[in-house]
């Protein structure tokens, strides 16, 4: 009988071994899990920004294309559809020497409602000769 109590002590441990060992793997994979969603989160974030930042310099090169047409009358334009986003511009005379501030904003949007949006202000000069047009860039700011 003795034999049979000393069994039965011995699988109360291991009981509790077994529970503990279990335990600790779940605490485990939950953390795994949770950093590896947070970095698939900031990963994806970061492409985003890459691609908003890339409309918004498509978008500047569109207008600085359109401006550089000999008698353009380009004002800009809205929502543009490029790959995965848009990109919207808008241009403001700035003063009567042929200085123009181009405003461009590149947005795309993600999984789970995530919605980025980059803007580039760009300062042009626009001289016009006899036949050609002359867009020159005098300042590039990242606006956010």
């Amino acid at each position: 009988m003795q034999g049979w109590r000393v069994l039965k002590s011995e699988q109360g441990v291991a009981l509790i071994l077994i529970t503990a060992v279990f335990s600790s793997l779940f605490i485990l994979i939950g953390v795994s899990l949770n950093r590896g969603s947070s970095e698939y989160f900031l990963t994806t974030r970061s492409y985003l920004n890459d691609v908003a930042f890339n409309l918004a310099e498509a978008g500047v090169e569109k207008a600085l294309y359109e401006l550089s047409k000999s008698e353009s009358n380009y004002q800009g334009e809205t929502e543009t559809l490029l790959g995965n986003g848009t990109f919207s511009v808008s241009l403001k005379p700035l003063d009567s020497a042929g200085q123009v501030e181009i405003l461009s904003t590149g947005t795309v949007e993600g999984a789970r409602f995530l919605k980025v949006e980059k803007k580039i202000r760009v300062v042009v000069q626009i001289e016009d000769t006899d036949s050609t047009r002359k867009v020159t860039i005098r300042a590039r700011y990242l606006v956010s």
